[in-house]
């Protein structure tokens, strides 16, 4: 009897041991949670909370846009929160990246008529949305990527470097194209006529155009190796990170100007080849 005892209470101390370790197991996945979760609904600097009314406003065609749509209750929305929040303040640090991207989210839950706009149907589901072209089921992307910052960084990273003409105003093509290859004493009358073009412009195309303007009214000061010169000064203020947010949008805007006198200068030597 003694020993059936014994052998009782040895497998009372295993099972209440086995009972301990479940119940600190539970624990250590509980604090785990409440360390890497966080709130994906909070404000959080650098990531735009969008609403049904301001969502066209910001997600325009005028930048690259990534936008979370999250449900406040989602396990995986919750995981995300750092990393995503990581994102907008990499980006809202870099003034590069600031001047030519948006990082958003959307509380899908409570603004159901948004995400079923581009069939968001789980949860997180993040889209990108490319500069030029106005959002639609069509143009978004759905970005299947690892949801963690460095993942995220490299992906917007990616975009910006294919899209290297968003200033590009296609109404100048042909004039930047007779700009380049006219003789001197032509290419001040070729400017005017750029000009004089760049006034009937509107909203971005017009702004844009004013830089098409002064750059080539610089070429015609300085000479044409001015092109090659000013776009080496420009790469190395952009690269170099020491410029403020409006200082750099202007550069990144110029260097995407210098790229349309750079294309139809290619162009124009490899029709003459």
């Amino acid at each position: 009897r003694r020993v059936r005892d014994h052998f009782a209470t040895m497998a009372h101390v295993r099972t209440s041991f086995a009972s301990a370790l479940r119940v600190l197991a539970m624990v250590w996945t509980a604090a785990a949670t409440l360390v890497w979760a966080g709130n994906p609904g909070d404000a959080v600097p650098g990531v735009l909370d969008l609403l049904p009314t301001t969502f066209d406003g910001h997600v325009n065609g005028g930048k690259h846009v990534l936008v979370e749509f999250y449900a406040p209750w989602c396990g995986h929305c919750k995981r995300m929160a750092e990393d995503y929040a990581q994102l907008g303040e990499r980006v809202q640090s870099d003034p590069r990246m600031a001047s030519l991207v948006t990082v958003a989210k959307v509380d899908a839950s409570a603004h159901g008529d948004l995400g079923q706009r581009f069939g968001v149907k789980g949860f997180p589901t993040v889209l990108y949305f490319p500069r030029g072209e106005k959002p639609s089921l069509a143009s978004a992307e759905t970005y299947s990527g690892a949801r963690q910052v460095d993942a995220f960084q490299a992906f917007l990273q990616s975009k910006v470097e294919e899209d290297v003409t968003f200033a590009h105003v296609e109404e100048l093509g042909d004039l930047v194209h007779e700009f380049l290859v006219a003789r001197n004493g032509e290419r001040r009358r070729v400017m005017e006529e750029m000009e004089t073009k760049v006034e009937g412009l509107s909203g971005k195309a017009r702004d844009y155009g004013a830089v098409y303007v002064r750059l080539a009214k610089k070429a015609v000061e300085k000479g044409m190796d001015y092109f090659d010169k000013e776009k080496e000064r420009v790469e190395r203020m952009v690269e170099s990170g020491q410029v403020g947010k409006e200082q750099m949008a202007k550069l990144v805007e110029k260097a995407s100007v210098l790229n349309a006198f750079q294309i139809s200068k290619e162009e124009e030597i490899s029709a003459s080849s």
